[in-house]
């Protein structure tokens, strides 16, 4: 029996991670929230961690629709600014690039090889049934570039500034399967895959 599984996302870069790594998967009948045939208000996020957030938002989606539900919240951390931005990540400022501006400005002058950071992904799977959770962690460590690159192909969130030594590529310029090979949000996702498989299925 194939069981609809809602994943609580609007983002296109997300969506288009999470299809790419949940191929062939055949537990489950996935669907997004643009696929549902009425309107949700986004909850507010109000919680310090990211492991928080993703469970306030998996519980709000599945106990508005009656559906599993995996929702996430991601962030950047980079070392020397404390952890900054953190889960605050997706709201310091507007624009995607005002936000790399923001960090930018913060760590100028300081040496490329100490602008440690990571990008980490919480994504929580909710039962609203069973009212139970479960929530994975995937995290990328790398550093934080000096300047924006000559040419910037998503614009994403943080990517044009996040630099990945073992590939030598900043994440705006990965492809979508090397993406998900090391990134954040691949490593949750076949963390979540697994638990799904073993588990619940």
């Amino acid at each position: 029996m194939v069981t609809k599984l809602l994943i609580a996302t609007t983002n296109k870069n997300k969506i288009e991670e999470i299809k790419k790594e949940f191929e062939n998967f055949e537990y489950f009948d996935f669907i997004f929230l643009d696929d549902l045939n009425f309107e949700i208000e986004d909850p507010e996020e109000t919680e310090e961690t990211l492991e928080g957030n993703s469970l306030l938002k998996a519980k709000y989606y599945a106990e508005k629709t009656g559906l599993n539900t995996l929702a996430d919240d991601s962030g950047l951390f980079v070392n020397d600014l404390d952890g900054w931005p953190g889960v605050h990540s997706a709201r310091v400022a507007d624009s995607h690039k005002e936000k790399c501006d923001l960090v930018l400005e913060k760590l100028k002058g300081i040496d490329l090889s100490k602008r440690n950071a990571s990008f980490r992904t919480v994504i929580t799977f909710y039962d609203p049934n069973t009212k139970t959770s479960k929530s994975v962690l995937g995290k990328v460590n790398g550093l934080i570039s000096e300047e924006y690159p000559a040419i910037i192909k998503t614009g994403f969130g943080y990517d044009p500034i996040f630099f990945v030594p073992k590939l030598n590529k900043i994440y705006d310029d990965l492809s979508l399967e090397e993406k998900n090979e090391i990134s954040h949000r691949g490593q949750a996702i076949r963390k979540m895959k697994e638990y799904l498989q073993t588990q619940i299925c």
